[in-house]
């Protein structure tokens, strides 16, 4: 490049935003780093549907952005000297989403993407200049914006339009939908991952009655009707007529949202598949199946070879519904998801709502596990908060896996469960405890014992979806997990389960409340999608940022990069923001690439802004001591970005159990020493 040239690149790169943001030093660097490339009129720069990533600085002429290649293509845009273009390409990873073209004669430059993404990466500024036009200009946002948009239109006028939804949902192309526009594969992971988040009537329902609290004629649901249950998420759903169902929503949008996603993904894979099995004789067939297993018999899923489907779908069909799938696939022909979606949200209710009930029950647990009100704690006592799940807390805590040890892995071996891909002893151990109690519930530990060894669990989750159990220190048993090396008395620790998107802050602020100025720390054990490492990784956030308005909470997270190292070896770390999401299908690769090069997010959940928010807010009442720690570490359960590691494909014991554990005796250590 001649010194010409380099004082024409270099203006240039002085007058284009955000290049003008770099440091001098780096612009001067960056000028012999472009490439010339002069463009006869109506030469093609490249087309939509390539894989190319340059990035383009236009220095003279005009170049149309097209949606095709053929002239009577109406332009996208027209793109003016002293301006770049083609950059989405690069920093998304996606290919090109439109065509480039000059108009007229023209002289441009373009920079390779690894440059510019080296560029993305080491000036914070000349990123967040990027991304801010990238969502303010170019709408990169806009399908995850029109979908939540119709949600929150429709939840005002009291009834969802599932045809548009699905349009918008289309648009949305979720990552983990990988086949979402082939018409002739089914999705059974996508399909897996939402039949097992939808209530098991999902076939056979027709009409959908959404409401935020319980009806005062149905004051007590489930003597009325039957409950219908949810393998991985915790819902409250009736069936109140065969064909109808009550479900009640949790607190804010990402409830309502998450089913209704759900419900995109099941309406879609559906229609392939009644498509796949439009024939009379087929449907016949499927009513002769179903009709023998009301009756005590069929023949099984070994049936479905009958049908023209692939091997991999028999199975994951299969894998779905097992004994059943006959039958659902006879309700799915049938049913055309012509859903009737109604809404009601309570107003002017002055009875207590479910979190209100949900308090007091916790309140009135504390009572009677440490004989005073949470309120009237005496003062050596200390409160500590965590949000976790069901089981790790309690299990490195009770003796009740260690007492029953050697029955437990005698049981094992002779049921041939035991295996070498266990680092930790303990680990397999809580696993076999699991199902050494689901073979036989008669050894479950009763209430009475468990509360001679300080652990007390809540019968009733006021339809919150949220299980209790509150734990003292000072009538712990010596059996604890090995790698809690001190017990501190007089320590009060109230585990909850995982709250579901915005209802996180509610909860914290309800169990802050009736603890002023009283709880010591507030621990939170996620589980996260990573866009950085791989499952059963281990994530540190230093700061939180809601993807709603890309709002940043910055943290002050005390955690011990090199204690956890210890408890989990296998594992890497990392550390850096995380993103919080409305809904995880709502998430496509380009927002997912976005967050990674703009914001540098190492991975993406649910509940933490809602945390960190309710956190800040107690702090600046006066009902949360300034340094009352809060802690927040995640293990990864998945990677979107990558094919077949996603979330419909559940993590094996020995990939989520150990890195759980790592982070759970991680806190417990903090905790109690």
């Amino acid at each position: 490049m001649d010194a010409h040239d380099l004082t024409k690149i270099r203006r240039l790169l002085d007058m284009v935003i955000p290049f003008r943001f770099l440091p001098s030093e780096r612009k001067d660097r960056l000028a012999n780093e472009w490439q010339e490339r002069t463009l006869a009129s109506f030469e093609v720069i490249f087309s939509a549907g390539e894989t190319s990533q340059e990035v383009w600085l236009l220095e003279e002429g005009q170049v149309e952005l097209t949606y095709g290649e053929s002239s009577f293509i109406r332009p996208a845009n027209l793109v003016r000297p002293g301006h770049y273009f083609g950059e989405r390409a690069a920093l998304l990873k996606q290919v090109r989403t439109h065509g480039a073209r000059a108009v007229a004669a023209s002289r441009a430059w373009f920079l390779s993407a690894e440059r510019f993404l080296a560029l993305i990466g080491d000036f914070p500024v000349f990123a967040q200049a990027f991304g801010s036009i990238l969502r303010d200009k170019h709408g990169v946002f806009l399908p995850l914006e029109n979908f939540s948009h119709e949600v929150a239109r429709s939840l005002d006028q009291g009834y969802f339009r599932m045809d548009r939804l699905v349009e918008m949902y289309r648009e949305l192309a979720p990552a983990m939908h990988v086949y979402l526009n082939d018409p002739h594969r089914i999705d059974v992971d996508a399909l897996a991952y939402v039949v097992r988040r939808l209530p098991e009537n999902v076939t056979r329902t027709l009409a959908w009655f959404f409401t935020d609290d319980i009806p005062a004629l149905y004051a007590e649901p489930s003597r009325l009707f039957p409950v219908m249950t949810t393998a991985a998420r915790r819902r409250s759903v009736w069936e109140m007529l065969p064909g109808k169902n009550m479900v009640l929503l949790r607190t804010g949008l990402s409830d309502i949202l998450d089913f209704l996603t759900c419900l995109c993904v099941f309406s879609l894979e559906s229609h392939k598949i009644r498509r796949r099995l439009y024939d009379p004789a087929m449907l016949l067939r499927l009513s002769a199946c179903r009709g023998a297993e009301q009756q005590g018999f069929c023949e099984g899923p070994e049936a479905l070879a009958e049908f023209p489907l692939t091997d991999e779908e028999r199975s994951g069909l299969v894998n779905i519904w097992g004994e059943k799938t006959l039958s659902r696939l006879y309700e799915l022909v049938l049913h055309h998801e012509d859903w009737q979606l109604v809404v009601e949200r309570q107003v002017n209710n002055y009875n207590s709502r479910r979190t209100e009930k949900w308090t007091n029950l916790v309140a009135t647990a504390v009572r009677e596990l440490t004989g005073s009100d949470p309120w009237d704690l005496p003062a050596e006592w200390k409160v500590h908060l965590i949000s976790s799940n069901t089981h790790s807390v309690t299990n490195c805590l009770s003796p009740f896996p260690r007492l029953h040890r050697e029955e437990i892995l005698a049981w094992a071996e002779a049921h041939h469960l035991l295996n070498d891909a266990w680092a930790e002893e303990q680990d397999l151990l809580y696993v076999l405890s699991a199902d050494w109690v689901k073979a036989d519930p008669q050894r479950k530990p009763t209430r009475s014992q468990e509360g001679s060894w300080g652990l007390l669990r809540l019968e009733d989750e006021a339809s919150t979806g949220i299980a209790v159990q509150l734990i003292d220190s000072s009538r712990l048993s010596p059996l604890v997990d090995d790698k809690l090396e001190k017990i501190t008395p007089f320590q009060l620790i109230v585990n909850i389960d995982y709250a579901f998107g915005v209802q996180a802050e509610e909860i914290i602020r309800s169990l802050i409340s009736i603890f002023p100025n009283r709880v010591s720390s507030i621990n939170v054990l996620g589980k996260a999608g990573s866009l950085s490492g791989q499952r059963g990784d281990l994530l540190i956030p230093n700061a939180f940022i809601l993807q709603a308005d890309d709002s940043f909470y910055p943290l002050n997270n005390p955690g011990c990069e090199e204690r956890l190292r210890q408890f989990a070896p296998a594992s890497r770390i990392f550390q850096g923001p995380l993103l919080t999401v409305e809904g995880t299908l709502l998430q496509n690769r380009a927002l997912l690439n976005f967050y990674r090069n703009i914001w540098k997010c190492i991975g993406l959940e649910m509940e933490g802004v809602h945390y960190a928010r309710a956190v800040t807010e107690a702090r600046q009442l006066g009902v949360l001591a300034p340094d009352s720690p809060a802690r927040y570490y995640y293990y990864v359960s998945d990677v979107p970005l990558e094919a077949g590691q996603q979330l419909s494909q559940p993590l094996s014991p020995w990939e989520g159990v150990p890195p759980l554990y790592a982070i759970t005796r991680e806190v417990l250590s903090q905790i109690l020493s």
